[in-house]
C-alpha cells in the first residue's frame, strides 16, 4: 500500500514537472491611453501630435471612452466607461484623505488648442526627467470638496494615479510666455514636494534646523511674531521680517497685521514647514544663485536654506 502511495506521488511530481506552454498577453484588454488619429477636430489632431512628439496621451475630458460589454438579462447593452480617478495617489503619505477633487471642463476649442501648445512648448520640455506621469488632463477648474465643502483656493495641479491634471487652461491660454514658465515653476514645485516625502534626506533636516534656536530649544515654524506677547509666558518671536528668522514668506491664511505699521509693531504667523519646503523649492526653481544672493543679500538664514534646498534638488536631479 505505501508503496502504491509513493508510486502515485511521483507519477503527480513528474506529471507537475512537464513543460508548460510560454506565458503570452492575450491583448483583448484595451489600452485606454493610446491616442488614434481617427479624429479630423484639430484639438485631437494637435493632441495627436503631442502625442507622437512626447508619447504622452492628453485628455480634456476625464471620461476616456466608452466600450460595449455584451448585453444584460434583459437583452440591454451593458457599457463601460473608461473614467480616470483622480481621487487616489500612491503619492500621498496617507491612503485616508477626507478631501475629493472635482472639476469642470474646459469648453473653448482655442483654450484647449492653446492648453496643448502650452504642454508642448512650455510645460514637458522643462519637466525633470525623474518625474512620470501616465497622462495629462487638462482643465477648467480644478478644486476639492472636504467633508463636502469646496475648499479655496482652485487648485492649479494635481497628480493622481493615472493622470497628472491642469486646472485653470482659460486663464493659461491668455498668459505671455514668462507667466507660463511661472506656471511651469509652480507645477514642479508640487510634483518635487510630493517627491521629497518619499525620501529620507539628512539635508532636509539641516533645512530645517536653520530656523531654530538650539538655547531656548524654539522651532520658528508655525510661530506667532509680535511685538507685544499675548500674556506673560507667551511663547512668541520679537516682531521683524520674516527673513530674519529663515522664511520667504508668512502664513496667509492666519491672522497678520502688517504695513503701512513699522516692522517692529508686525504681527504674523510663520508658515509651517511643508509650506516652508514649498516656497524655497519655488525659489530654486525661479532664481540662479547669483540673483538669489543680490535679492537676499542681507539675510544669512535664507541664503543658507536657499543652498541647502538647491543641493537637494541638484542631488534628485531636478535641477542642474
Amino acid at each position: 500500500m505505501r508503496n502504491t502511495i509513493y508510486l502515485v506521488v511521483m507519477l503527480l511530481f513528474l506529471a507537475g514537472c512537464e513543460k508548460e506552454d510560454v506565458l503570452t498577453p492575450s491583448k483583448e484588454d484595451r489600452d485606454w491611453f493610446v491616442i488614434t488619429n481617427d479624429s479630423d477636430a484639430p484639438v485631437d489632431k494637435a493632441i495627436y501630435a503631442l502625442y507622437e512628439k512626447w508619447h504622452i496621451p492628453v485628455f480634456y475630458n476625464d471620461t476616456i471612452g466608452r466600450e460595449e460589454r455584451g448585453v444584460d438579462y434583459k437583452g440591454n447593452p451593458i457599457v463601460y466607461y473608461r473614467v480616470l480617478n483622480l481621487n487616489y495617489s500612491l503619492n500621498s503619505s496617507s491612503n485616508y484623505n477626507t478631501n475629493e477633487r472635482r472639476i469642470s471642463k474646459v469648453e473653448s476649442e482655442s483654450d484647449l488648442l492653446a492648453g496643448v501648445r502650452f504642454l508642448d512648448e512650455v510645460l514637458l520640455p522643462n519637466m525633470p526627467d525623474v518625474f512620470h506621469f501616465t497622462s495629462v488632463l487638462l482643465l477648467d477648474s480644478l478644486y476639492e470638496v472636504s467633508w463636502g465643502r469646496p475648499v479655496l483656493p482652485l487648485l492649479e495641479v494635481y497628480q493622481g494615479m493615472e493622470v497628472l491634471a491642469i486646472g485653470n487652461v482659460p486663464s493659461i491660454a491668455r498668459m505671455e510666455r514668462d507667466e507660463q514658465v511661472d506656471v511651469v515653476n509652480r507645477v514642479v514645485t508640487y510634483l518635487t514636494v510630493n517627491y521629497l516625502t518619499t525620501k529620507n534626506l539628512d539635508k532636509m533636516s539641516d533645512f530645517y534646523k536653520v530656523s531654530y534656536d538650539p538655547v531656548k530649544e524654539w522651532e520658528y515654524h508655525g510661530m506667532y511674531v509680535t511685538p507685544t506677547p499675548l500674556y506673560p509666558g507667551y511663547v512668541c518671536l520679537a516682531s521683524a521680517r520674516w527673513e530674519t528668522y529663515g522664511f520667504l514668506g508668512y502664513d496667509h491664511s492666519r491672522y497678520s497685521k502688517l504695513d503701512p505699521s513699522p516692522v517692529e509693531e508686525w504681527s504674523y504667523y510663520l508658515p509651517k514647514k511643508d509650506a516652508d519646503v514649498e516656497d524655497f523649492i519655488l525659489a530654486v526653481l525661479s532664481y540662479t544663485p547669483d540673483e538669489f544672493e543680490t535679492e537676499y543679500a542681507e539675510f544669512p538664514k535664507v541664503k543658507e536654506k536657499y543652498t541647502l534646498m538647491r543641493e537637494m534638488l541638484v542631488e534628485q536631479g531636478i535641477v542642474k
